[in-house]
């Protein structure tokens, strides 16, 4: 049985904020332009405000990201072969949706994974095997780049912790300029059919 769930949250851009900015990856000009979604700012104020947002969300998933790896080693988040699993359901998939601000118009990144659910011999439902996670935007005309993804099983089996690194352009109209920038998400997704971006 497959199931699906969507849950949207915003990433805001609080463009008021302050707070010390970190240096974009790279800077080109607008005519050299991949075609991959893009935040617009109208000034310099406001893309070091974003990029102070930015590395705030990224240090906040980063941690997120250590603590799951670092629960994955315990006994009970380890899968053996003399772990007793009641198969019951063929691959879940699972959806979860943050939108980015962009060009006037929200961009989604969908985050997506893709498992096998079993029962472990308490009769509690566990994710027995993970297939791949992944992460795009569901809109032709634009690609999402992801640099690297990770995924560890914490929770007693019950929950996948996801972590991704993707590229996210910004689009300086007082430069005219694009501005790459390494966006960190943390994603989990439980075995209940339910996910949640933090």
């Amino acid at each position: 049985m497959k199931k699906f769930l969507t849950a949207c949250l915003f990433l805001s851009m609080c463009l008021g904020c302050s707070a010390t900015a970190f240096a974009a990856e790279s800077q080109y000009p607008a005519d050299e332009h991949s075609g991959e979604i893009f935040i617009t700012v109208n000034s310099a104020e406001e893309l070091a405000a974003f990029e102070a947002e930015l590395k705030e969300n990224n240090a906040r998933a980063q941690k997120l990201w250590e603590q799951a790896v670092q629960e994955s080693y315990l006994p009970e988040n380890q899968m053996t072969d003399s772990t007793p699993i009641v198969p019951y359901a063929e691959t879940v998939y699972e959806n979860s949706v943050t939108r980015l601000k962009g060009n006037g118009s929200p961009y989604t990144i969908t985050f997506k994974a893709f498992y096998t659910k079993s029962k472990n011999n308490y009769g509690v439902p566990i994710i027995s095997s993970v297939k791949d996670i992944t992460a795009h935007v569901p809109d032709k005309d634009h690609k999402l780049s992801v640099m690297s993804k990770d995924y560890k099983r914490i929770d007693s089996l019950r929950t996948l912790a996801a972590h991704y690194n993707c590229r996210i352009s910004v689009y300086s109209q007082s430069d005219g300029a694009f501005f790459d920038f390494s966006g960190e998400y943390y994603v989990e997704f439980y075995v209940n059919g339910s996910a949640k971006i933090y």
